[in-house]
């Protein structure tokens, strides 16, 4: 299984190798046409590995189109609290203990920063060797048979093959003597190749495929796609080589004679005139098979096949955009007639909700804490946005118009957000550390639920919490109760304790009463400043255990998550 932190990485490169599959079946089915269509082709491959598919798919979000119709009311796990429970807070009141980080992340990275370092050296040596050359060279004295000559050339020193030599002000460098060996006609053949490397700005495109084979070092087809990069180029020049000259025999020379004359080949930094497959160009050449110009159909083939690699992702972002993304514009959502929004300065550790009464007020809470409450997700699943939305608090007096009630404060604060905040969001799903809840060993101990109704000045029994209505949840700082609830209520309040979402997979269908006990941990219970609890108890996992005759199993699953696209300051009124 693929650890969760190399999934995006491993998502990447089977798309970017799956278009390139593509992108090798349409230069087999042109192979009897234009090398230069072929390379173009491998060079899109390339560049696919620097453009993820899911820049077009979040492109595509941005165009959706869909009106969002208004999610329907979503229920407060609790509107009051008994003591001995405190009241419930979206701040963290208890979290389970992390495990240790893995340094296999820290490793895997050090180890591509290696192999990155290393294949950018090599790269960047080639690249001073010929630098150093292009600059100690001097100008060509003689006269050449092709004129004129849109670039500077010069003789060097060193004993490397005819080559272009840069990006932006590229020059043509021959070693000193080779003129000495290529006749007229040889010369003019490898002079017109030469500057078709320059018209068809070849340094460019192998300086992007560098830049891909130094992020990539690691993955085997980014190598093979450089390797029939230049050899479709080279080939590319050979067909332009042919149709302006035309005299194979030549041409092939004055290769061979390159080669017996140069030491060595031109780097990957710069275009020269062998290049791979020597035995097969020089077959090439002698059979003098000028490539077919492409027809209307093929034309037609790579034009589509284009605009379907650019616009499938980013129709899948628009098909796929969740509704809630468009309902920053959704005019339709219940929205309170008067609304405060004011910065809370105070520093404070105390902060409630009471949406009650046909009002709503908060004090002293945070965006992320408003999130939480209007959307009824976890901090974990909210993604994304900058750092004050947990560090800012503010208070909140808003009322609702004639005629609303509470039933709808959650959809009218989710519009008060989107106002006043400028918020912008969609929901997504990411695969995420989970907690699997099953069967212990021995069976599960639940009681079956209960709708009692508590009495008046009556405490609770010994290890038991109050009794009271149905479907009462409640939390506290080292202990939950939930009285005639069912698994999906009591996986809410474990997802609330744990801050990681709890799947069942009990199999328990019935209605059962809770009371569960255990201790936390000091840090992990949101306030340092609390009164020190026991530790001698157990953990809350440990407790699930004994108490519970269930048990907890760490996993991983698909988690919903709201993805912030832009949010704002408020400003205050």
């Amino acid at each position: 299984m693929i650890p969760e932190y190399l999934s995006p990485l491993a998502n990447h490169l089977w798309q970017s190798t799956l278009f390139a599959g593509v992108a090798g079946l349409l230069a087999l089915a042109l192979r009897k046409n234009r090398a230069s269509i072929r390379h173009w082709l491998w060079l899109a491959a390339s560049l696919k590995f620097l453009i993820p598919f899911s820049f077009l798919v979040s492109f595509g979000n941005q165009l959706e189109w869909r009106t969002a119709t208004p999610q329907p009311q979503l229920s407060v796990m609790m509107d009051q609290i008994a003591q001995p429970f405190a009241p419930p807070v979206p701040s963290p009141l208890l979290r389970n203990v992390p495990p240790a980080p893995s340094r296999a992340p820290i490793i895997l990275f050090c180890v591509w920063l290696c192999g990155f370092a290393v294949a950018a050296y090599k790269w960047f040596r080639a690249w001073r060797r010929i630098h150093v050359a292009a600059r100690a060279a001097s100008p060509l004295s003689r006269d050449l048979p092709i004129s004129p000559i849109s670039v500077p050339v010069m003789c060097c020193s060193i004993l490397i093959e005819p080559c272009v030599f840069g990006i932006l002000r590229p020059v043509l460098l021959l070693p000193e003597g080779i003129l000495d060996r290529l006749t007229t006609g040889q010369l003019k053949a490898i002079l017109v190749h030469e500057l078709t490397h320059v018209r068809r700005r070849d340094n460019l495109a192998a300086t992007i495929h560098m830049i891909v084979e130094a992020l990539f070092w690691f993955f085997p087809p980014v190598w093979w796609i450089g390797t029939r990069l230049i050899d479709e180029r080279e080939r590319a020049c050979d067909e332009e080589v042919l149709r302006v000259i035309g005299e194979q025999e030549i041409y092939a020379e004055g290769i061979l004679a390159v080669c017996k004359f140069c030491l060595e080949l031109s780097p990957v930094c710069a275009a020269g005139v062998t290049g791979p497959n020597l035995k097969g160009r020089i077959e090439a050449i002698m059979r003098n098979r000028i490539a077919a110009r492409l027809n209307f159909g093929k034309m037609l083939m790579l034009a589509g096949a284009g605009t379907a690699a650019v616009l499938i992702p980013i129709a899948m972002g628009i098909v796929n955009a969740p509704a809630i993304h468009a309902q920053g514009q959704n005019s339709t959502l219940p929205r309170f007639e008067v609304a405060s929004v004011k910065r809370n300065n105070s520093g404070s550790q105390g902060n409630y909700f009471r949406p009650s009464n046909g009002r709503f007020s908060a004090e002293n809470m945070s965006l992320q804490a408003l999130l939480w409450w209007a959307y009824n997700v976890q901090d974990f699943q909210i993604v994304g946005g900058p750092g004050w939305i947990d560090s800012d608090h503010y208070d909140i007096e808003a009322k609702p118009a004639a005629g609303q009630d509470n039933s709808q404060m959650q959809l009218m604060v989710q519009a008060l957000l989107q106002d006043r905040f400028k918020l912008m969001l969609h929901r997504d799903t990411k695969v995420l550390p989970i907690y699997v809840l099953t069967v212990a060993k021995g069976g599960p101990k639940l009681k079956a639920g209960t709708c009692l109704t508590p009495e008046a000045n009556t405490p609770p029994a010994p290890g038991q919490g109050p009794s009271v209505y149905c479907g009462y949840r409640g939390i506290g700082r080292n202990n939950l109760q939930a009285t005639g609830t069912h698994m999906d209520g009591f996986t809410d309040i474990l997802t609330t304790v744990l801050k990681r979402k709890v799947m069942d997979k009990t199999g328990f269908t019935g209605s059962f009463d809770v009371f569960l006990r255990w201790t936390p941990d000091q840090v992990s219970t949101g306030n340092p400043a609390a009164p020190a609890v026991d530790t001698s108890g157990p953990s809350i996992f440990t407790a699930i255990q004994e108490q519970l005759g269930l048990k907890l199993e760490s996993d991983k699953g698909p988690v919903e998550v709201l993805v912030i696209d832009s949010v704002e300051r408020p400003s205050e009124n």
